[in-house]
């Protein structure tokens, strides 16, 4: 088997990206040149050179990071393919009860600036907790398996500007975890903006919340994050 790194870049690929993406495990690397493809990525500017690669050197599979470009270019070369979009199962090891995550990331355009996602890297439907907890603090440890639906709406108004609102729907047990519905037991939401100030460099904030809280008041519940993504490599 041979795994080909696909790069999309306005000039000539600099020998030091292709070097590190050797080291990275790519085994060749195809690179598509052409006027825009520097620019983040759009299944409307990057998805038929995207096609065209893919069509040169039929895959068995073609993976995509998390998000960014995922969320962009799969759903598109997917239905040009003739294919499934289906992410991923994400393995997150760590200290204390940190869980395993796995789920189908699914993705229905509306248009070509709405779509509806579920399951997208840090929302997997199906969690499992990897060592024993103890929340009540009882002196018995449990390991809280449960499966629910996260869904998300996403909207691009512009090329620079991605907004997306997050919930879930429901949680139902499965072992040592707890049934939950949206409006009844709680009611997670969570609006996150993410704007490309330049090609190399993006911002994001985002608000969350429990629209309805077991107990206390909704802002009792708020969370704020405020952050950026800098392209260091070649655009």
């Amino acid at each position: 088997m041979t795994v080909f790194a696909i790069v999309m870049t306005e000039r000539h690929l600099d020998d030091k990206v292709a070097a590190r993406l050797g080291r990275a495990g790519a085994d060749k690397v195809l690179s598509c040149e052409g006027t825009g493809l520097g620019a983040p990525p759009l299944d409307l500017t990057h998805g038929p050179a995207l096609y065209a690669a893919v069509e040169r050197i039929p895959p068995l599979l073609v993976l995509f990071p998390a998000g960014g470009a995922g969320t962009q270019l799969g759903p598109g070369l997917a239905s040009r393919l003739g294919g499934a979009f289906a992410a991923s199962a994400d393995l997150e090891i760590g200290e204390a009860a940190t869980p395993l995550l796995l789920g189908v990331h699914a993705q229905y355009n509306f248009t070509p600036t709405i779509a509806l996602i579920s399951g997208y890297a840090g929302t997997q439907q199906l969690k499992i907790s990897l060592a024993g907890q103890d929340p009540m603090m009882t002196g018995t440890e449990v390991t809280p398996i449960d499966i629910g639906l996260p869904i998300a709406l996403g909207y691009q108004p512009t090329e620079e500007l991605y907004l997306q609102v997050d919930t879930k729907l429901f949680t139902l047990n499965i072992s040592d975890s707890a049934n939950a519905l949206i409006g009844k037991d709680t009611t997670p939401a969570a609006l996150t903006a993410v704007y490309n100030v330049i090609p190399a460099l993006d911002v994001q904030a985002a608000i969350a919340m429990d629209l309805t809280p077991a107990a206390g008041g909704v802002g009792d519940t708020l969370a704020f994050l405020v952050g950026a993504r800098y392209y260091a490599g070649q655009l």
